[in-house]
């Protein structure tokens, strides 16, 4: 039986039913709110394809997305950290992208058809379980991706992460009392070691309303990033870099490359001078 409902919910409930003790969990509240909608662009000229806008921290950060989709239509999505009111209907969905700190999304927004109605989701806190602490565990039960760790949904790196190893197949036949996780071997600590990676980026660090065990280089890391941003917005080579990363088509360590860490630390230099 395979568990990737997401929540786990028919995991941990069979653990309850026979007695067996829930697992340990590492929890980072976020708090992140969205909301999406499909529009038809207008015939008006743009210089983009797409659009992503991002929230800045440490206070309320509140972010756009445009991206195409089949027919010729968008994809939008808004967000806000931390969560409060999010857009129920068409009217206030355009008229948040008027408070974004540019008025790209709203410019495209306000000449466009919205074809669909407008969906809500809010996300309190990322989730790691710990199946794998446990000292017995039931044959031919393997919780996968999400129902083991689900994460925020901002990052976009659900489904890829999901899609890494594991792969359940190899865990069907082991005996009671084996751990299917930790048998999965390197794809269990390809998880563990995309999760630390998230948690060493920052990102919902950065904002001042997020709870959970900060890393010890917190502050290094956020002067880091906020530098590698500024470049980012100066070098569309180091921009693609960025994206590339944050999409798991490159390594963490990919911006950290001395020629890229060179100019980052000038920066952050010019910043302090």
């Amino acid at each position: 039986m395979v568990d990737a409902s997401g929540r786990a919910v028919s995991t941990l409930s069979f653990l309850d039913s026979i007695g067996s003790p829930k697992p340990e969990q590492t929890e980072i509240g976020v708090d992140v709110g969205y909301a999406s909608a499909i529009f038809e662009p207008s015939d008006a000229s743009r210089d983009w394809i797409g659009l992503i806008h991002f929230g800045m921290p440490p206070g309320e950060g509140r972010g756009a997305l445009i991206l195409p989709i089949e027919n010729g239509r968008w994809l939008v999505s808004l967000s806000r950290r931390p969560n409060g009111e999010m857009p129920s209907d068409i009217e206030s969905f355009v008229a948040f992208t008027r408070t974004l700190r540019t008025l790209t999304a709203w410019e495209a927004l306000r000449t466009a058809k919205p074809v669909t109605d407008v969906a809500r989701f809010g996300f309190p806190a990322s989730i790691r379980r710990h199946f794998h602490e446990l000292e017995r565990w039931p044959r031919g039960l393997v919780p996968v991706a999400g129902s083991i760790c689900r994460f925020n949904p901002l990052f976009g790196q659900g489904m890829s992460v999901a899609g890494w190893k594991p792969s359940c197949s190899a865990s069907f036949s082991l005996p009671v009392g084996a751990h299917p996780i930790r048998s999965m071997g390197s794809g269990a600590t390809s998880l563990s070691q995309s999760r630390r990676r998230l948690k060493r980026r920052v990102s919902d660090f950065a904002y001042s309303h997020t709870t959970g065990e900060r890393p010890p280089d917190l502050a290094q890391g956020l002067q880091y990033s906020g530098a590698l941003l500024h470049l980012a917005a100066q070098d569309a080579d180091v921009h693609k870099l960025m994206v590339e990363v944050s999409q798991l088509l490159k390594p963490q360590s990919a911006l950290r490359e001395p020629a890229i860490a060179e100019r980052v630390r000038a920066l952050m230099a010019a910043a302090t001078a």
